[in-house]
């Protein structure tokens, strides 16, 4: 069996060094942080997991709202740095778990909200990570998944600058690029409703290393609004989406 590709907490440390700094600075996972309370606003859940976990902080916002907590990822590092966050009367309630998602022994249709943000492109096979996040879900469970659309314009253009930085020496971390169009084929044969969609921008090129994460923020909101009063969707080729699992047992009563 081929080796799976290094984490995006392994790449994170890989590039930046501290990965704490760079995770308290990040404005990406303050998007999907923002989409994941408005879209679930008022909702409780029974058992949620959080896949490629990082630091904990999608999950563990969820605390207040579900009654167990799963937190997967493959850094040990982040997963102290999770740790460290679990309130003490909640520990109990809260399950760390170092594991890769393919290899990982998971009860199927055993969460009522799977949470995959910053992984999918960092599978080698995403069509059977995308399959296998669609079996964890419960009937009328959620996913909230995370993609960079490799059809859009602007990821032809990071695709390009990627690959001027690898000519150069600079950049060999490899990839998938999964188009929209194939990620909605994979949700719509196995049952997956979308409700939710936001677009922003995530990469910025050349410009990275001269912008804070906080500039990266307000460029960001300013372009695209947020998730809960988008604009200029189109043209962002980063998107954030909430998905529903069908539910044929409720649907039939």
């Amino acid at each position: 069996m081929p080796e799976p590709f290094p984490s995006h907490q392994d790449q994170v440390r890989r590039f930046f060094g501290n990965t704490r700094v760079f995770l308290e600075r990040n404005f990406v996972t303050a998007l999907r942080h923002e989409a994941l309370g408005h879209w679930t606003a008022g909702m409780r859940f029974h058992h949620v997991i959080d896949l490629a976990c990082g630091d904990g902080t999608l999950g563990l916002s969820l605390l207040p709202h579900t009654g167990r907590l799963t937190l997967l990822d493959l850094s040990p590092e982040m997963l102290e740095i999770a740790q460290g966050k679990i309130p003490v009367q909640e520990i109990s309630r809260v399950h760390l778990l170092r594991a890769d998602l393919m290899e990982a022994d998971l009860p199927h249709q055993s969460f009522d909200l799977v949470i995959c943000t910053g992984m999918l492109a960092h599978v080698i096979r995403p069509e059977d990570a995308f399959r296998k996040l669609a079996a964890l879900c419960t009937p009328g469970g959620y996913l909230l998944l995370q993609n960079t659309n490799d059809q859009h314009a602007y990821s032809r253009v990071v695709s390009a600058w990627g690959r001027l930085r690898r000519w150069t020496g600079k950049e060999t971390y490899p990839l998938s690029r999964i188009r929209g169009s194939q990620l909605r084929k994979w949700a719509l044969e196995e049952g997956m409703q979308e409700l939710h969609r936001y677009r922003s921008i995530v990469s910025f090129m050349f410009m990275s290393r001269y912008l804070s994460g906080e500039c990266k923020g307000k460029i960001v909101r300013g372009l695209f609004g947020t998730p809960e009063s988008p604009r200029r969707q189109a043209l962002g080729n980063d998107e954030i989406i909430l998905f529903r699992k069908e539910d044929h047992g409720q649907a039939q009563g």
